[in-house]
């Protein structure tokens, strides 16, 4: 949500710059017969930079001083608030903390006045390109009114009072707002509009991701339900299974029938006891090995031993 409203607050910026920029140019101009670069705001010739000051020409300078006024622009900050200083001999033109140029001797030689005398009259030139500027805006911003205007008489001339009140009833308070200031008004309507679509945008995406989320939610434990109830069952299985051995071999135990006594004349060799699958388990388990390991030993699966092992603890218990 954050990156969003960063978004809407820099676009809102870059409205307000838009609207509100001033057109800065460097460009050249003859004097004496000398190609000399000056600066231009509005169309207005505001420096002419006639030494180069410590920078390698007066070219170099005049670059220098454009690429300050631009950044200034950039940054947000009035050209109009632009001051003069006073640093160490020579006096500075400063916005903001920003050196914007430097008058030095040269400069005096060249212009044939002092250094004060010129910072003040390259600030006026500044201010009056700005104040240009201000007034062509006006007089656009009344020209649109007077157009604005006639279309309303025309409007009203045309079409009966009462249907423009059923059919647009929303009319005089646009005309109202454009009365005011075109520029503003379409700043603001635009400025609006984005700011409804980043919101809906915000939302449905917000509202999209809670939704995957939760169906990743319930298939992680729709899955592990459906594995568990399929260990039930293969346990259920193993269980029955057995069980029913068991069972099978108490029955064959009793239709074995028993072998004849061997006579004591012969030697009868001894024979090592025939343990059963439950004493190799309860055998293996004392040596210390565990029911997985026991169920590869005796290849028998690991529900027959785990039976085995819980049915010995209870005829201890």
């Amino acid at each position: 949500m954050k990156k969003y409203l960063f978004l809407i607050f820099m676009l809102v910026c870059f409205f307000n710059i838009v609207l509100a920029a001033n057109d800065i140019k460097i460009s050249t101009k003859v004097v004496n017969e000398r190609l000399i670069p000056v600066i231009n705001i509005n169309n207005q010739i505001v420096l002419e930079v006639l030494d180069k000051g410590s920078f390698i020409s007066s070219f170099d300078r005049a670059e220098h001083i454009y690429s300050v006024l631009v950044e200034v622009e950039e940054k947000g900050l009035a050209l109009k608030n632009i001051q003069i200083r006073r640093s160490k001999k020579n006096y500075i033109g400063v916005i903001d903390k920003i050196q914007v140029f430097e008058i030095n001797r040269g400069d005096s030689i060249a212009y044939n006045m002092s250094a004060y005398k010129l910072a003040t009259h390259w600030l006026a030139n500044i201010k009056k390109a700005l104040v240009l500027k201000k007034d062509a805006q006006a007089k656009q911003i009344n020209s649109d009114n007077e157009i604005d205007v006639l279309l309303q008489k025309n409007f009203k001339a045309s079409v009966v009072k009462k249907t423009n009140k059923n059919m647009f009833p929303l009319m005089g308070i646009i005309n109202t707002l454009g009365r005011l200031n075109v520029l503003a008004f379409l700043q603001y309507l635009i400025i609006f509009a984005v700011i409804q679509m980043l919101i809906s945008f915000a939302v449905f995406k917000y509202l999209s991701n809670k939704d995957k989320n939760r169906n990743e939610e319930y298939l992680k434990i729709q899955t592990k339900v459906e594995n568990l109830q399929n260990t039930v069952i293969y346990l259920k299985k193993e269980l029955k299974f057995i069980l029913s051995e068991k069972e099978n071999k108490k029955i064959n135990s009793k239709s074995v029938k028993q072998p004849a006594p061997a006579k004591q004349a012969q030697k009868t060799i001894p024979k090592a006891p025939i343990l059963s699958k439950s004493d190799e388990i309860y055998r293996l388990e004392k040596e210390g090995k565990t029911a997985l390991e026991i169920s590869k030993v005796l290849n028998i699966s690991l529900g027959e031993v785990v039976l085995n092992l819980n049915l010995k603890k209870k005829k201890n218990d």
